[in-house]
């Protein structure tokens, strides 16, 4: 076979040799030399090829890759055109080559097209050239000839550095780096796509590029390609710079991406601080801690009180600043009191600045309630109305407990010039603590008063309440008694003649202060 194919080349050269002698001989001949040719009897029906375009240039075609033309063989004579071989011939004849020939012979009708497709597929670089040899029925283009011609090329990229550093970016800033592409080779490098791949691919980013693709000619100043690294957490970061050209043998060409994500991070032993409830005027210490659960120095630069109840709070034993912390190395101890004035639930907040980027300003909030005892007697004051001397009178008192502590009572005491006649029958043990919020004790008084007449006392309940201690509550006693008297008295009947009788009328009055029960009389 591999016979066969080189000496039909032979033939096409020496048929290409042939017919340029007799082009030029024909015009040199005369008209009796040009009869001796064999014409047609009718000269005006004959097929006439023609070639559209006359020359295929496939212009720079990157060595290994591949070319298409499209050829058009036309019939513009007046008799069927019938195509019996098409062969590629030349130098470089191997490089070209017709995609899908159709089956031969093929014949084209008057006015009708054939349709080529030819293909060039360098393998070095350089000019490339060759024939298409078209055999046919045309009396004067037989055979016809095509030239073939591209040029191949050899792009090369070049990436310097391969690999780019950012080293330690803080977290929410970014950092530059930059490549430079150039060719080395021969032809335009062509550099069509610029993408990022890789685990953190989402956190670089090609921040400066010329528009793609991305045309460079032999020894042409490198393109500079500028990536930038935003980390958006800690930790290391890693992707790819992936290069897409016509460089047939790197493509793609990968450039390493790598850096670390820094950040300081402040963290606190606890977010919140509830004091509880603490007594008006009194004070609640604690304390907690601050690290640093970064990878950077933590620097706190101001810390302090803030909020609608700062003034309740305090930061004793603070430290001078700014501190810095290191990465899960050192703590600081903060202590934070409670100092309510007045009653009532309080908030507050510490703040710290730092170069903590997520949480600056950071807050460790503070919260506690003032709170005190009040003590109150229901009824603030007691009466005993109208007691008979010698007889006892009952009388329960609520002493309660109206404020937001526990309410202590230690000791009671009856003082006045008639406390003797006042007792306190009932009292729970003391001391005794009544909880706050209206909860209550019963106290049962008693009154036996020794003659009449208003009596007075005072019971004295001693407690932790700040303002009322001791609690005075009056007692009030109505000692009655009936008083019986006649009138007149006493009754004179005067001078009365015996066997008659006289009748005097005597009124018994109530002088006293108790009502008067008459339950019989005698003489």
């Amino acid at each position: 076979m591999w016979r066969i194919l080189e000496m039909r080349k032979q033939l096409y050269i020496f048929i290409i040799s042939v017919v340029l002698v007799i082009q030029i001989n024909l015009l040199a001949q005369t008209d009796q030399q040009s009869n001796s040719r064999d014409i047609p009897q009718n000269p005006q029906l004959q097929p006439d090829i023609d070639a559209v375009p006359d020359t295929l240039d496939f212009g720079e075609v990157v060595v290994l890759d591949d070319s298409l033309q499209q050829l058009l063989i036309l019939n513009i004579g007046t008799q069927n055109l019938i195509i019996d071989d098409l062969g590629i011939v030349g130098n470089n004849d191997t490089l070209f080559s017709v995609v899908n020939p159709p089956q031969l012979p093929v014949t084209i009708l008057p006015g009708d097209t054939l349709a080529l497709t030819v293909r060039f597929a360098p393998l070095s670089p350089g000019n490339k050239s060759a024939f298409l040899v078209i055999t046919n029925n045309d009396p004067d283009s037989n055979p016809l000839f095509v030239i073939l011609k591209g040029r191949a090329v050899l792009p090369d990229i070049f990436v310097t550095p391969t690999a780019l550093n950012f080293g330690d970016v803080v977290v929410g800033t970014s950092a530059s780096l930059s490549i430079q592409i150039s060719n080395t080779g021969v032809g335009n490098l062509i550099v069509s796509d610029l993408d990022i791949l890789g685990a953190n691919a989402g956190e670089f980013e090609v921040t400066s590029s010329p528009p793609l693709p991305i045309v460079i000619a032999p020894g042409a100043p490198p393109e500079q390609i500028e990536i930038t690294l935003s980390p958006d957490s800690m930790g290391i970061k890693s992707a790819f710079l992936s290069i897409v050209s016509n460089d047939p043998d790197e493509n793609p060409v990968f450039i390493s991406l790598s850096g670390v994500g820094t950040e300081a991070r402040i963290t606190s032993s606890i977010a919140q601080i509830n004091f509880g409830d603490v007594w008006v005027g009194e004070d609640s210490l604690t304390s907690f801690q601050i690290w640093n659960e970064g990878n950077i120095d933590l620097v706190i630069t101001s810390l302090g009180l803030v909020g609608t109840n700062s003034d309740q709070f305090s930061l004793p034993q603070l430290p001078n600043l700014p501190i810095t912390l290191a990465p899960f190395a050192d703590t600081l101890e903060l202590f934070v009191s409670f100092n309510p004035t007045t009653l009532g639930i309080k908030n507050a907040q510490i703040e710290f600045q730092s170069n903590d980027p997520n949480d600056n300003p950071y807050f460790v909030d503070l919260s506690g309630r003032g709170v005190l005892p009040d003590i109150a007697a229901n009824p603030p004051t007691v009466t005993f109305d109208s007691v008979l001397v010698g007889d006892s009178a009952f009388v329960i008192l609520q002493i309660q407990n109206t404020g937001t502590a526990p309410l202590t009572i230690s000791d009671t005491s009856l003082i006045g010039s008639h406390r003797g006649l006042f007792e306190v029958k009932t009292l729970p043990q003391l001391p005794v603590i009544i909880p706050p919020d209206g909860n209550f004790i019963q106290v049962e008084l008693k009154f036996t008063p020794d003659s009449v007449g208003l009596k007075t006392a005072t019971l004295q309940f001693f407690s932790d309440d700040p303002d009322e201690n001791p609690l005075l509550v009056d007692l009030f006693g109505d000692a009655v008694q009936a008083d019986i008297a006649t009138q007149p008295n006493p009754v004179q009947f005067g001078k009365v003649r015996v066997g008659s009788d006289s009748v005097l009328t005597v009124q018994i009055l109530n002088t006293g202060s108790a009502t008067l029960s008459v339950f019989d009389t005698l003489l």
